[in-house]
């Protein structure tokens, strides 16, 4: 059977959660990734969080041919790579929603910041914020191998990475809060 390992490492951003390693298969039974209930507990090996914004069966992940693949499972809230959504797309593609191929270095989110009022008081739920590591079955790192590399495009400006990306953006977001 082909598989392979996936280390979710929260950033400074998300709610809260510990960092988790978690072993994908196959799309047959691929990780599923949501929210905690009753039955389902998030702990160290899973994909799942004690986090109000996510849907129970929010997203899933898996393993094919040396490469990682996610797909939102028609989350209430969404879920993003870089900041682009995974768009449900049933007219243009005749499938449910758009899977993409994810890569080491990563920036994955589960939902979105919710703010709720109630009796003249705000309350913020956090959205999960994930840099993602990719490992092969002998638990060699994948290193990050962008689309644009893969047809033969090369650049030759500095390439700035998805985290240093993420992390900027964070603070012009924080900037303009301000």
């Amino acid at each position: 059977m082909s598989f392979g390992w996936v280390t979710l490492v929260p950033t400074p951003k998300s709610h809260p959660f510990e960092e988790r390693r978690i072993k994908v298969t196959t799309q047959n039974e691929p990780v599923k990734i949501g929210r905690a209930v009753a039955r389902t507990q998030a702990t160290s090996d899973n994909a799942v969080f004690d986090c109000k914004v996510l849907s129970r069966n929010h997203a899933i992940l898996w393993y094919r041919d040396g490469e990682f693949w996610l797909k939102d499972t028609k989350s209430s809230n969404g879920t993003f790579v870089n900041n682009e959504k995974l768009q449900i797309d049933q007219k243009a593609t005749g499938r449910e929603t758009d899977s993409r191929r994810v890569y080491s270095g990563d920036i994955i989110q589960f939902g979105v910041e919710i703010v709720e009022n109630a009796n003249k008081v705000s309350v913020v739920y956090g959205c999960i914020y994930a840099v993602l590591q990719c490992f092969n079955a002998e638990g060699r790192f994948f290193e990050n191998t962008s689309p644009a590399a893969e047809e033969g495009v090369r650049s030759t400006g500095t390439l700035v990475s998805n985290r240093k990306l993420f992390q900027m953006q964070q603070y012009v977001l924080e900037a303009q809060h301000r």
